[in-house]
């Protein structure tokens, strides 16, 4: 027989998971008290306190504590958000932009980090400043919702971006101070993804006919103090300023003051940092050298020496629509737009979602780079050719999918068109690479199943003379 005080824990264990369970589905004390801090705030707050504080630590320990009022803004925007879902109900676009300007601006600033021309922090940081860039651009996952985006899509994936960063530094700059950075990037990134998965698969749920996240005062208490920062002017409040006029009410302001320009600002001063640094004379410098062999150039910028696309158009060319040369944004296509009888041609576009809610003939993608589709019904198929990181959403009824010499696509199956009474779709494809199919688990809560697209087969040639072809597999 058990000892009591096992017995004790267990019954205590099960107790613990039946109220998260009873929070996640609305029920409970949670439900009926709309003041009372929701779980999932309570583990946000534990991040900031444990997680967030490390990489804030790591970075004070290399004497480079500036990003730190990054962290603390994004972040702690984003938990102000998180804190509001039991008494309001779901945001605008519009809504969630004023809202969540104080992270935008965060990711914004760490942009201009990564492309910042002070020489000293380039060659200090450069490599610290992407990994702060994927960790920032993480937080992205809290606006998103399927098919729109996939939360646990994101959190994962930002891990593995940054690894790409923290090996690179672990190999040019291994030091104990690097080293423990590095560590503390990774467990934040970690922490946000079980999060993530704990509570938000298909995003924040949000009270039906509750009051707007602009007029409602976050339901949770403030976390953990913020780190102590200088108080901003009107010179250093570049990214902020005009959408915190926005915000009508902001009741509780994360410390710190905006980062943009003004942190830019102090970085680029130099200080503690960067004084051990040797100083570049003029007459170290390569152009003001008699003897140097030939003039030394600037290649232009990539982005510079790329053709300006033609203005956005849709044209119907028959029983065809063409849609071409969509840079940005999200273009919605209304049930009434087009008919059964009428194809779409989307051809051109980069960064764009497309969602179309009718039901048409057929989608045709050509020339496509990180683009989304999302199609609620279709007749016959969808094409997908010569295409660049481009996802296919499959809302309805989709009797085939095509795909052809394209890189990195896409193809999710969202539960309606997977389980339509007409059948699951047929996939075709043909010289693709890292092509990955998404279906529904086998329950609502289950995430989605990954499966990649085969790329290699053997073939061989049996007594008749027959061809036959399996597909490779490395098993160890």
């Amino acid at each position: 027989m058990a000892a009591p005080e096992a017995v004790v824990a267990r019954l205590e264990a099960v107790a613990a998971r039946l109220e998260r369970v009873a929070a996640k589905m609305g029920g409970g004390a949670v439900a009926e008290d709309e003041d009372a801090t929701p779980q999932y705030v309570l583990d946000w707050d534990s991040l900031m306190n444990n997680e967030l504080k490390a990489v804030k630590d790591a970075f004070t320990a290399m004497e480079y504590a500036a990003p730190n009022e990054m962290l603390d803004l994004a972040f702690g925007n984003v938990r102000d958000y998180m804190a509001l879902t039991p008494k309001c109900s779901k945001p605008t676009p519009e809504e969630l932009q004023q809202f969540l300007a104080p992270c935008i601006a965060q990711m914004g600033a760490s942009d201009e980090l990564v492309r910042t021309r002070d020489r000293k922090l380039f060659k200090l940081y450069d490599t610290h400043h992407k990994a702060l860039l994927e960790v920032i651009n993480s937080l992205v996952w809290v606006s998103q919702t399927p098919p729109n985006g996939l939360p646990m899509a994101t959190a994962k994936g930002a891990i593995d971006s940054a690894q790409f960063h923290l090996t690179r530094i672990l190999m040019k700059q291994k030091t104990d101070q690097n080293k423990a950075w590095v560590t503390a990037v990774k467990a934040l990134l970690e922490k946000q993804a079980e999060i993530v998965k704990e509570w938000f698969k298909t995003g924040l749920e949000w009270k039906a006919g509750g009051t707007s996240v602009l007029e409602t005062e976050a339901s949770a208490p403030a976390a953990a103090p913020a780190t102590e920062a200088a108080p901003a002017t009107e010179e250093a409040a570049p990214c902020t300023e005009e959408t915190a006029a926005k915000k009508p009410v902001a009741k509780k302001k994360a410390a710190g003051g905006p980062a943009g320009a003004s942190l830019i600002a102090q970085l680029q001063t130099g200080g503690a940092i960067t004084s051990g640094l040797k100083k570049v004379k003029n007459s170290q410098k390569t152009k003001n050298r008699k003897n140097r062999a030939g003039k030394v150039t600037v290649a232009a910028k990539k982005a510079k020496s790329k053709k300006k696309l033609p203005d956005p158009s849709k044209q119907k060319r028959g029983f065809t629509w063409m849609i071409q040369y969509y840079q940005e944004g999200l273009i919605q296509f209304e049930e009434d737009e087009f008919t059964i009888k009428e194809g779409l041609f989307i051809t051109q576009c980069l960064n764009t979602q497309f969602m179309i809610k009718g039901k048409v003939k057929s989608v045709v993608l050509d020339s496509l780079q990180r683009c989304q589709i999302q199609c609620s019904d279709v007749v016959s198929t969808i094409e997908m050719v010569n295409c660049k990181n481009v996802t296919i959403y499959c809302a309805g009824q989709t009797p085939s999918v095509a795909l052809d010499k394209s890189e990195s696509p896409r193809v999710v199956c969202l539960p309606a068109c997977w389980h339509h009474e007409n059948g699951r779709p047929t996939i075709t494809y043909s010289n693709v690479t890292a092509a990955n199919l998404s279906i529904p688990g086998e329950t609502e809560e289950d995430d989605f199943i990954e499966l990649p697209l085969y790329e290699q087969f053997v073939a061989t040639v049996d007594e008749n003379n027959r061809l036959q072809c399996k597909p490779m597999k490395h098993e160890g």
